[in-house]
């Protein structure tokens, strides 16, 4: 009887160093975890190692891996090791554009004119990197990490790019079949190739091709964002007397925010000290006052934040937030609402017509999901297979498989 001779096991065939700061951005504010994993034959993930993103690269240097099975690592920093859901995301380090070709393999000639053109076109932010996932690319912009709560402001900069990044493959290489994955563009979060490894299907490496090291700031890149105005508007240099009214109401209304929770801010210290300083800016105070009046607020916190990253907050855009986004960024309790008399239906930033124009939006993709979700069912109960019925509606796996329990057809 022939043996089966176990499979060959080798390092990383990545530059670990930059790749690891690609990953996650050396100037880390917050200390979370990350993941890597492998995809076994049964399709399932299997952990190979977790570790603490401050030592990253030294997990990477030490990892060992079989050219055999396909490697994934986790998008972004979350709060538990072994994880990579958005509930266990604590911050966002990379925004990682997924281009596939499902249909055919894509000759190495003219991948290497997309990636040259993403390099040079003006209409986006150079990316810091591309990583070559074998049937396709990973468009990487390395970000300062941004807080789980900022996902409007990262989904916001995500789909911008995402159009752009669209545009531009469709003009240079449309018969590349390449087709951009939206849905794993915009969440940051998840699993994506990992770089030095064997792409499985294609049997093509993974490759890193490391373009420089300056991490994209997202509050900038927000601010030239068509869809920045959906969560918030921007303050015109001159508010008029009722805006001064309500945003000095708001400054007191976070301070008793701060009050009750005998200045505990804990995880919510910078996001509150953004909000702070805007409703300073919208009660007509110039920005040098906004600032100081910030770091008087922030020097109360129990752990204060460092004068340096107040400044830096101060730097960006100053933004009219609706009260809902307050209540629902900073957590608020409905006794702390009821206790500080804030109303969560309020909507300043908006009209009567833009919010029926939501409504109706909101309609039409609850209606979408709602026949996606029905397609999914019908497939599954045709074909008994979650990988088929996956493969025939164009979503992955685990959306089958979520949809098949939500709608108790499996355990």
């Amino acid at each position: 009887m022939a043996i089966k001779k176990p499979d060959t096991i080798h390092k990383l065939q990545v530059d670990i160093p930059k790749y690891a700061a690609t990953v996650c951005h050396n100037e880390s504010r917050y200390v979370g975890y990350a993941t890597i994993v492998l995809k076994g034959r049964d399709g399932h993930m299997k952990i190979v190692a977790s570790c603490k993103t401050t030592e990253l690269e030294q997990c990477l240097s030490k990892l060992s891996i079989s050219p055999n099975m396909d490697y994934y690592i986790s998008k972004g920093v979350y709060t538990k090791p072994g994880k990579w859901d958005k509930g266990s995301l604590l911050g966002y380090t990379t925004i990682d554009i997924d281009l596939d070709s499902h249909k055919a393999n894509i000759s190495d000639d003219k991948l290497k004119r997309i990636t040259d053109s993403l390099r040079w076109y003006n209409e986006i932010p150079c990316p810091n990197a591309i990583v070559w996932s074998g049937r396709g690319l990973h468009v990487i912009w390395t970000i300062k990490q941004a807080a789980h709560t900022l996902s409007w402001m990262y989904e916001a900069v995500a789909r911008d790019l995402c159009k752009k990044v669209g545009e531009l493959i469709s003009v240079i290489a449309p018969e590349s079949n390449l087709e951009l994955d939206l849905c794993a563009s915009i969440t940051g979060c998840g699993l994506t190739r990992l770089a030095g490894t064997t792409n499985q299907k294609t049997k093509r490496p993974v490759r890193l091709e490391y373009i420089h090291g300056t991490p994209l700031d997202l509050a900038k890149q927000y601010e030239n964002a068509p869809s920045a105005n959906q969560r918030g508007i921007r303050f015109k240099h001159h508010s008029n007397d009722n805006d001064k009214t309500i945003m000095k109401k708001r400054i007191e209304q976070l301070q008793g925010l701060a009050k009750l929770r005998d200045y505990d801010l804990t995880g919510k210290r910078e996001l509150f000290a953004f909000i702070y300083y805007c409703a300073c800016i919208g009660a007509g105070y110039d920005d040098n006052t906004a600032v100081n009046m910030t770091l008087k607020m922030n020097e109360r916190f129990g752990s204060p934040l460092r004068g340096k990253e107040v400044t830096r907050i101060a730097c960006r855009k100053p933004y009219k937030l609706t009260n809902a986004r307050i209540i629902d960024d900073l957590a608020i309790s409905e006794d702390e609402q009821r206790s500080l008399g804030i109303v969560a239906s309020d909507q300043t930033p908006g009209t009567g017509r833009s919010r029926n124009r939501n409504a109706k939006r909101d309609a039409a993709r609850r209606e979408q999901k709602r026949n996606r979700d029905e397609t999914i069912i019908a497939l599954w109960e045709k074909l008994q297979s979650i990988n088929k019925a996956a493969k025939d509606a164009g979503v992955a796996y685990g959306t089958v498989k979520k949809v098949l329990k939500s709608a108790g057809k499996i355990a």
